[in-house]
């Protein structure tokens, strides 16, 4: 399958998120380019590796971490990390009375660290980092929590870009019949060009939600403006309903307001987004 593929110079072609044929013919890659290649396409090659590390938590907590990892296949295991920093431990005040410290804040990932180095978009190919134009939204979905909650941080790998990213934003959507919902359920969180340029990036943003399940990524990039993002992936295939992708691009990189699965469209790479963040449970 062709998920992003050579139509004309200037375009793309999506292919139908529930083809389940042969995809050896997919490209999908990360990276700045000036888009004067002869294709184009979206993705990463799914088995490279990288010496890059993810960030890391707030300077001086405690942290724990465990997993409900679940394995998929032979040597290919995903599931959500969960890390606890602060304490929920209350102080006593001069008149004896007792104030309660805000909850503990849970780190929330499911890709691998240091497998952040190619982002999935629309690229010219060969050159996995010569993106072409168009707006890349990631979604990545964290379910089965206990509402209400608070989103405190969001971390991001950028692994590449096509000139300075239009509108960049960070986007928080609903996950409705396993899927992100159409429109972002909390107004977003504009971000400035530094928190797009490639390496790792985390900003503190403060959305309470009143949901057990929820989406987060980041969008940037604009087809008339000439400019793209592309967000990392790493190298490990996500489960069903849980890292999806949309795309406004040229040709068929448009899935317009469809979000699309990235373990039933298959591009190259077909892993999950590079997207982690904070929670409380309040």
């Amino acid at each position: 399958m062709v998920v992003f593929a050579v139509v004309v110079a200037a375009a793309c072609v999506l292919a139908s998120p529930d083809y389940d044929g042969d995809d050896a013919s997919a490209s999908a890659s990360s990276g700045a380019g000036t888009g004067s290649g002869s294709g184009a396409s979206a993705g990463t090659s799914a088995d490279a590796t990288s010496e890059s590390d993810a960030g890391s938590g707030s300077a001086g907590a405690s942290e724990t971490g465990t997993s409900d990892a679940s394995t998929t296949g032979p040597d290919v295991t995903t599931g959500m990390t969960t890390t606890t920093t602060g304490t929920t431990t209350g102080s006593s005040t001069s008149d004896g009375s007792t104030t309660e410290e805000e909850p503990p804040a849970m780190r929330l990932q499911h890709y691998a660290d240091g497998a952040c180095q190619f982002p999935l978009w629309c690229y010219f190919e060969p050159d996995i980092f010569d993106g072409q134009p168009g707006r890349m939204l990631s979604q990545e979905c964290f379910t089965g929590l206990t509402p209400p909650l608070r989103i405190s941080r969001v971390g991001y790998w950028v692994a590449a870009t096509r000139g300075a990213p239009t509108n960049p934003a960070i986007e928080v959507h609903g996950y409705e019949g396993d899927v992100p919902s159409p429109e972002p359920i909390a107004p977003p969180f504009a971000l400035a060009d530094a928190d797009v340029t490639p390496g790792y990036h985390e900003v503190d943003v403060d959305y309470e939600l009143m949901v057990e399940s929820f989406c987060v990524g980041v969008g940037g990039g604009e087809l008339f403006a000439d400019t793209g993002l592309g967000i990392a992936v790493d190298n490990v295939p996500p489960p069903a309903g849980r890292s999806f992708y949309r795309v406004d691009g040229a040709g068929q990189c448009n899935t317009n307001t469809a979000f699309y699965d990235i373990a039933a469209a298959k591009p190259t790479p077909t892993a999950q987004w590079c997207v982690d963040v904070d929670i409380q449970l309040l």
